[in-house]
């Protein structure tokens, strides 16, 4: 089972070689592939080259930290990238954190009784987008509870 945001990752590789076909070379579609392929490269350079896992996939990791090596992907790339290399990214701590530290926040409001109405608001700003997300099984499981939030 890949963590949730090595299979975001794997994702994120696959809309980029997807994104290469012919019918998707349009002027908006090109930036957000270069953008995501920017973003997925760098993802690749934070991994810590000590880590015992990550010195296991080194080719990967070195193939995979340049941009450059994003421009003509084939499908053994897709494949490659879910088997090898998704596996070792790390969740975004600081956003995971940042999310922990706003439901801390809005507990913490209701049992001393203070208002909590701009961190219930930034709340269901996060919920609202990622109803959106149906490609993840753990977002689609809860699609019933995250849609009702959204009324």
């Amino acid at each position: 089972m890949m963590a949730l945001q090595g299979a975001v990752f794997n994702l994120e590789f696959q809309i980029a070689y997807k994104l290469q076909d012919m019918e998707h070379q349009t002027e908006r579609l090109i930036a957000y592939r270069n953008a995501l392929i920017q973003h997925m490269s760098g993802k690749v350079q934070e991994l810590n080259r000590g880590n015992f896992a990550v010195r296991q996939h080194l080719k990967y990791v070195d193939l995979y930290s340049q941009q450059s090596n994003y421009q003509t992907l084939s499908y053994e790339d897709t494949l490659l990238v879910r088997e090898e290399l998704a596996p070792l990214i790390l969740p975004d701590e600081a956003s995971a954190v940042r999310f922990d530290t706003l439901m801390y926040g809005i507990k913490l409001a209701y049992l001393i009784g203070r208002k909590y109405g701009k961190d219930h608001s930034d709340l269901l700003k996060k919920v609202s987008a990622i109803s959106t997300v149906a490609n993840i099984p753990e977002i689609m499981v809860q699609v019933d509870l995250l849609c009702e939030s959204n009324r």
